[in-house]
């Protein structure tokens, strides 16, 4: 996918991003949660690592895990990826991991391009 192609679907979920709180779609929270499990690795070394993190990586696993949109090696990244973010003892670093995530996303939405209402979810974050 292009870069202005990602960043103009980016920027279109980002929009239903609120400042506080989940979204109201499954595309945008996918983005949010992503950002949240990237920002804490990153910036808090996952000091403040939680149930609600381990519930974006099951929500975010299941909800990418889409056989219909991604090739089966896509779906192999996808579990590469998270299996290394439950690993929350020791921090994920590496910023392309997070970017491949959210590339993940992006080409779910946009093969999906309708925004998905989603319910609350049981988290705090």
């Amino acid at each position: 996918m292009e870069k202005e192609i990602k960043m103009k679907l980016y920027n279109e979920l980002f929009d239903h991003i609120p400042t506080h709180g989940q979204t109201k779609f499954l595309q945008p929270e996918l983005i949010r949660q992503i950002d949240k499990l990237e920002y804490e690795a990153m910036n808090n070394g996952n000091g403040n690592w939680d149930k609600d993190f381990e519930f974006f990586l099951d929500f975010i696993h299941s909800s990418l895990n889409a056989p219909e949109t991604f090739s089966e090696s896509e779906i192999k990244l996808l579990d590469k990826y998270i299996t290394r973010l439950r690993n929350f003892d020791e921090p994920c670093l590496d910023k392309s991991l997070f970017d491949g995530l959210i590339e993940l996303a992006l080409k779910f939405y946009s093969v999906n391009n309708e925004l998905v209402p989603i319910e609350k979810l049981d988290t705090n974050r």
